[in-house]
């Protein structure tokens, strides 16, 4: 029973000691292997130079879901993992495409909640869908598979305004 209890103890402490963000990988007798990690993104959105809260409490908690803090994406699941290529095997659920389908936002590579490229303003001035992420300009990819800590600003005007 002491060995029992040393053992989930080291454990325990090993898991406390890790970066949540960087996830831990596990191993099962039978040789499958699971990356398990606690992930958040914020991601400020900004239609027609207004603010956009996304949903919060939306989405089942073992995917891509939200809770009360204002655009926070959160996930914290496990995985698939090859031991051998140390890749995760299925991504899907990282995506950004997979996170406002789970909080049930539309989203695209031309559109944000209902908000498509061309769309004109309440100014009459149309707008565009772009996207930065931790900073720098990229295209709009809902394939993209974000990371713990990134800022992920997505607007339809040309600039983006993040309130927090």
């Amino acid at each position: 029973m002491l060995l029992i209890l040393s053992g989930l103890s080291y454990s325990l402490y090993v898991t406390l000691q890790q970066d949540p963000g960087k996830g831990i990988v596990t191993c099962t007798k039978d040789g499958s292997c699971f990356w398990t990690a606690h992930i958040h993104a914020f991601i400020p959105v900004t239609i027609c130079g207004q603010n956009y809260r996304l949903p919060i409490e939306t989405a089942p908690l073992t995917g891509p879901h939200t809770h009360e803090e204002k655009n926070i994406a959160h996930w914290h699941d496990r995985l698939p993992y090859n031991n051998e290529t140390k890749r995760i095997t299925e991504t899907k659920s990282l995506t950004l495409g997979a996170f406002f389908d789970e909080i049930k936002v539309p989203f695209s590579e031309n559109e944000i909640a209902g908000k498509k490229s061309g769309d004109s303003c309440e100014d009459g001035n149309p707008g565009s869908v772009k996207m930065l992420i931790n900073g720098v300009g990229t295209t709009t990819n809902p394939a993209y598979i974000w990371k713990n800590q990134d800022v992920i600003s997505i607007t339809t005007m040309g600039s983006v305004h993040i309130e927090m």
